[in-house]
């Protein structure tokens, strides 16, 4: 209702105290902006991420990482467990993905080796749900 996609049949709806009715609509949606509830950042593969667009939609995510720590202690220092208990279910339940692999080994410890680009450890959990972890 704010941007005006539709408007109010009874009321009125105030910024400032004045009816958006009497904002133009070009200034109004000038100054608002939308984020759609299914976004995607990106489809298909994280492997075919350049270091460029990882920064991009992942950096603000990014928390620094350790080599040789166990996959459920990597979870856990990117927020994407909030215990080891979790993270070994979300690990043996096939639900968590390290740079487009999925693991399920409870002994897997995340190494350099294991990095896009030499620094990056992308985690997603489910579907929707993207970490990033740097050396």
């Amino acid at each position: 209702l704010i941007c005006r996609y539709y408007d109010t049949q009874k009321g009125q709806i105030l910024i400032d105290g004045v009816d958006i009715k009497n904002i133009k609509l070009e200034d109004l949606r000038g100054h608002i902006g939308e984020m759609l509830q299914d976004v995607f950042l990106f489809s298909g593969n994280v492997k075919g991420l350049s270091e460029e667009e990882i920064e991009d939609t992942l950096g603000s995510l990014k928390k620094p990482l350790t080599e040789g720590m166990l996959l459920e202690d990597v979870l856990i220092s990117l927020g994407a467990a909030t215990s080891k208990r979790e993270a070994r279910t979300f690990i043996t339940g096939n639900s968590v993905m390290v740079n487009g692999e999925k693991i399920t080994d409870l002994t897997k410890k995340i190494e350099k080796a294991d990095a896009m680009y030499g620094k990056y450890i992308i985690v997603r959990r489910g579907k929707k749900n993207y970490y990033l972890g740097e050396f």
